[in-house]
């Protein structure tokens, strides 16, 4: 397992580059799913 680990140490680091990008496009997608979620249940309350 150690020799796994010791070649995948320098891979995982182009590789976390990558997810970089991904990141920024879940953030517009938390936003939108929130206000209606919050809006539904506000809404029943009333």
């Amino acid at each position: 397992m150690a020799f796994i680990y010791s070649s995948y140490t320098p891979h995982p680091t182009p590789h976390t580059l990558h997810p970089t990008p991904y990141t920024p496009h879940p953030t517009p997608h938390t936003p939108t799913l929130q206000p209606p979620l919050t809006n539904d249940s506000h809404n029943h309350e009333t």
